[in-house]
């Protein structure tokens, strides 16, 4: 996608402003199926498998199956039976808006608060839905006002979205740096923490076995080696 036609997609994303009053869990859906849609680098009209989204959500597919069904008849998401979902253009606005906000209390969380990096987003899952826009742009001060938060993500959901990929489909023999995180359960972020491995960290990627295989990396004198699954939410660039 060019910088032109982000810019047109802001604008109409802009225009989706009605007033839809959205449980916590709702937002957490809607902000789940956006993370998938970019993450897998999808078009704004690619249909999401359920079952995907399921498995992002943790949940069974018969509570998916529910709240995508409420999720349409709010006009959130566009349902195709048997073949998956979209956003509508006022889903990923408010999307957006709740990832916005939740990157922000990441960076309060963690700089202000002195939470460690694998607590962060469970605490700011549980008060994203209660705090208004006064208090966010507060904590956007005191945390520094930073571009990206503890995980990479950046700050500006959309326009500053990221020229990076996933460490797995990476050339070997070359040096890359960390861009994100895209994990966010606490024993993976724990041990990536022990690892040393952190958005800006630079490394060298070693070898890769065949088969989805384990992978090596450099950094500086030490090396690592890395599981498939870990290495594939380590986004490079």
């Amino acid at each position: 996608m060019t910088t032109q036609d982000k810019a047109s997609r802001v604008d109409e994303i802009k225009t989706a402003t009605r007033v839809r009053k959205l449980t916590s869990t709702q937002m957490r859906y809607l902000t789940a199926l956006y993370v998938i849609i970019r993450n897998g680098g999808m078009a704004d009209d690619e249909l999401v498998a359920t079952s995907l989204l399921s498995d992002m959500m943790q949940e069974p597919n018969s509570n998916t199956s529910r709240m995508i069904e409420r999720l349409r008849e709010q006009d959130m998401i566009q349902h195709v039976p048997y073949q998956g979902v979209r956003l509508t253009l006022e889903g990923e606005a408010k999307a957006i808006i709740q990832l916005r906000k939740r990157r922000i209390i990441h960076a309060f969380l963690m700089t202000v608060m002195g939470f460690a990096w694998h607590e962060i987003h469970d605490e700011a899952c549980r008060i994203e839905y209660a705090t208004d826009d006064i208090v966010l742009q507060r904590m956007l001060v005191m945390a520094g006002n930073p571009s990206h938060d503890p995980f990479g993500e950046p700050i500006d959901v959309y326009a500053n979205a990221k020229n990076d990929t996933p460490l797995t489909t990476v050339p070997v023999g070359a040096k890359y740096s960390i861009s994100r995180i895209t994990v966010r359960k606490s024993d993976r972020l724990q041990y990536l923490d022990v690892l040393g491995l952190r958005p800006s960290m630079p490394f060298e990627l070693l070898n890769k076995a065949p088969f989805d295989g384990p992978l090596q990396i450099k950094m500086g004198r030490e090396y690592r080696i890395l599981g498939y699954d870990l290495a594939r939410v380590i986004w490079v660039s």
